[in-house]
């Protein structure tokens, strides 16, 4: 690899974000901005992809890549969706003699580009996206490389599946929370809410020496 940084050097920063809450965006973000540091190549990108849904979670290492990677999306084919689809690594050497894809070489050709390589993010049976590595001159990328980018993809994939369940873990908790607060009929605040503002505010009058008053009314008979 003709990084400055070794590929172990990389992949302890990713073992750091394991203890926090480091956001998806964020792992996809830091992923491309340090790959280029790591690989010989242009730029990366990646894209998340559901099932039956548009792509979402773009990071691009710069605005060339961020553009491939909406070309992508935006012609319906491409590296990035092969690899999503059959979860297979897709290389593309020399896009002069790609045909494939031929809606996105063309318009990619004419940016600039020259090469594609593809790695798919594998969680178990499904996926959920692809890595993209870009390069403006044509030819193969070594076996070291390959090798180096399936372990970037794989490590990724294992951190946004947990960033994912923490993600639902919190949604999870903040809807039993709003329940648990709020009248199912009206959605209007409870007793126990009530009663919990009232702690806050005991509290915060014992902390500050402030006095504190409820206001009570009651609905007028006509």
């Amino acid at each position: 690899m003709s990084g400055e940084q070794p590929l172990s050097d990389v992949l302890s920063e990713f073992a750091r974000t394991l203890v926090t809450d480091f956001p998806i965006q964020g792992i996809l973000d830091h992923l491309v901005e340090r790959i280029v540091d790591v690989l010989p190549v242009t730029a990366a990108g990646v894209t998340l992809i559901a099932p039956d849904t548009r792509p979402h979670y773009v990071a691009a290492s710069n605005d060339s890549a961020l553009c491939f990677e909406r070309l992508q999306s935006e012609v319906g084919e491409g590296p990035c969706l092969v690899a999503f689809q059959t979860g297979d690594a897709v290389a593309t050497p020399d896009l002069r003699s790609e045909s494939r894809f031929p809606k996105f070489t063309a318009r990619a050709l004419s940016e600039g580009l020259r090469a594609v390589f593809a790695f798919p993010f594998n969680n178990g049976q499904s996926r959920t996206g692809a890595l993209d590595l870009y390069r403006t001159v044509p030819g193969p990328l070594d076996p070291e490389s390959i090798s180096a980018a399936h372990t970037l993809a794989d490590v990724a994939s294992a951190y946004m599946c947990n960033a994912q369940a923490r993600a639902d873990l919190q949604e999870s908790s903040d809807r039993a929370r709003e329940t648990a607060l709020h009248d199912p009929l009206t959605g209007l605040p409870n007793r126990t809410l009530l009663l919990e503002r009232l702690d806050h505010a005991v509290y915060r009058g014992r902390r500050s020496g402030m006095i504190s008053a409820v206001l009570v009314t009651s609905p007028q008979v006509v």
